[in-house]
């Protein structure tokens, strides 16, 4: 059922060595009070840890081995906080792995797209991983865990159609000044156990993650708003051996230089395997941070 439920095929060592820069979590509160490995209580999973689940330390913990290897590197990390979390909660695992000391730290809780500092900036700074929470953030008590719908709108998600709309759909503020993103990904829906549910389109990944499909989503959203989207969220974004990035790259004007991405594991009847380290904790992982934390800093 993990397989079933999955967003993605590699974890997220695998996701920022070929290039993703921007990801995205859901948080669960763990039944668990007592787990010395997981001291938040913050299971991360997809809708129900049932199916499978990663403690949001030991995360936290790879991202962090990531950013100090890379030290010119800057990530986006996008929570969805389904469960209300606390932010204090939040903030333990981030301490833990000592990410807070290099979270960029906004002057208010809301910073105009035109307002953000460039990414040699938050590098300058040492402030180079970017966090945002849909609901429940708070600045007075954690200052680096930054309310995503008064900076960032999104368009519909769980679409089912190949026609995307650039519609916003979640957002808290003047979304003119806002920078956004587009949830470019298919579902199809299906019913287990006699209960409807959305799970993805994976019969029609090639074209949902092929430049065409995902150009013709973000010129149709450029055209609207005038500038192309923030952040791009697809499924399985390495099916396609890399063009969901020749897409981004495409979006801000550099030219993309293929080197190719952690190939899609397959079993022997050529079907997608995931890969056992991945649960479905590593599930909705944002790609590409590249179009408009880029684009939208470096204005």
């Amino acid at each position: 059922m993990a397989q079933v439920s999955t967003n993605q095929l590699v974890g997220v060592n695998a996701q920022l060595s070929d290039g993703v820069r921007a990801l995205q979590i859901q948080g669960h509160k763990s039944s668990r009070s007592d787990d010395t490995a997981n001291p938040s209580g913050v299971l991360l999973c997809h809708t129900s840890c049932s199916l499978g689940s990663t403690p949001l330390e030991l995360y936290l913990s790879n991202v962090s081995d990531f950013m100090n290897q890379n030290p010119t590197e800057v990530v986006t990390l996008i929570i969805a906080n389904n469960d209300n979390i606390d932010v204090n909660d939040w903030a333990s695992a981030f301490q833990k792995n000592g990410l807070d000391q290099i979270a960029y730290k906004p002057p208010s809780d809301t910073v105009t797209k035109d307002q953000w500092p460039t990414l040699q900036e938050m590098i300058d700074s040492k402030q180079r991983l970017v966090v945002f929470m849909d609901y429940k953030s708070d600045l007075s008590r954690v200052n680096y865990i930054i309310p995503e719908f008064k900076n960032v709108w999104e368009n519909p998600y769980d679409q089912t159609s190949g026609t995307f709309n650039c519609t916003p759909d979640r957002y808290d503020g003047d979304t003119s000044q806002m920078m956004y993103l587009i949830n470019h990904y298919r579902d199809n829906v299906d019913s287990i156990a006699g209960q409807e549910i959305k799970l993805p389109a994976r019969d029609k990944l090639n074209v949902t993650n092929s430049v065409d499909s995902i150009m013709r989503d973000a010129n149709s959203c450029a055209k609207q708003y005038n500038s192309y989207p923030t952040f791009v969220l697809v499924d399985f974004y390495n099916v396609g051996n890399g063009s969901v990035f020749a897409a981004t790259s495409g979006m801000n004007n550099v030219a993309y230089e293929k080197k190719g991405v952690t190939p899609v594991p397959t079993s022997t009847s050529g079907a997608f395997r995931l890969d056992p380290t991945v649960y479905t904790a590593w599930m909705s992982v944002l790609t590409i941070g590249v179009s408009a934390l880029l684009s939208a800093l470096l204005m």
